[in-house]
């Protein structure tokens, strides 16, 4: 009887030791609920403080360029993060941006050269036609001034360091936007602008702008043509 006794008292020994260690496990367990719970809340309010942050400085940079700033409706506001890489490496953007400048005027005085050559073999080049070996010579001359700088921007271009590629910079805000113009009627307008990682400063801006010179896709087209050419 004795011995039967002791048997349970170790029995109800064991149940409470085991009781006791589910119990720590089960709280342990909501405890890393509870802070992985804490945790994505805390995430998910900075995400919420970062967009009204860039809702409120992307409303600074449109209105400074606005006619009428107290016209200014946002229609739609987005942010991404931004990582580095060559549309976000201000040297590369630059390079690509003056390649188009110098692309066109290298184009352009190849054409009036080779029509100013094309003219003198039909007409000659001095006298009353002199004028031919004059657009000769200049547009010669804008070729060679022309060709050293468009291969300095693509040497650029493709030799550009990726060793910060991939890093986390700061972040992308693109807004669309209807404002009155100087002439009173509305119109709609886009911005996209990289700011940094406390959304407290624009670092760059891009022109989205699809039938203008230099604007973002132009740039990146540039860029990828170089750096796939390597």
């Amino acid at each position: 009887m004795e011995n039967r006794n002791k048997i349970i008292y170790v029995i109800l020994a064991v149940s409470i030791i085991c009781n006791v260690l589910l119990l720590g496990i089960l709280l342990g367990k909501n405890s890393n609920s509870n802070n992985d719970s804490n945790k994505e809340e805390q995430v998910q309010n900075n995400i919420e403080q970062i967009k009204d942050k860039a809702k409120v400085k992307i409303k600074e940079y449109v209105c400074s360029n606005l006619y009428i700033p107290e016209s200014y409706d946002p229609v739609e506001t987005t942010v991404d993060s931004a990582f580095y890489g060559y549309l976000t490496d201000y040297e590369c953007l630059k390079a690509a941006e003056e390649l188009i400048d110098l692309r066109r005027d290298y184009n352009s005085a190849k054409s009036n050269y080779d029509e100013a050559v094309n003219n003198i073999r039909t007409f000659g080049g001095s006298g009353v036609f002199r004028h031919f070996s004059v657009e000769r010579d200049e547009a010669k001359k804008t070729i060679e001034e022309t060709k050293p700088k468009i291969e300095k921007c693509e040497s650029t271009i493709k030799n550009r360091d990726t060793s910060h590629d991939g890093q986390f910079i700061g972040w992308f805000v693109y807004n669309r936007y209807r404002a009155k113009t100087n002439s009173n009627t509305v119109s709609f307008g886009e911005a996209l602008l990289l700011f940094d990682k406390n959304m407290d400063k624009w670092n760059l801006r891009y022109n989205i702008e699809k039938d203008s010179k230099g604007n973002l896709d132009e740039l990146k087209s540039i860029m990828e043509e170089l750096l796939n050419d390597k």
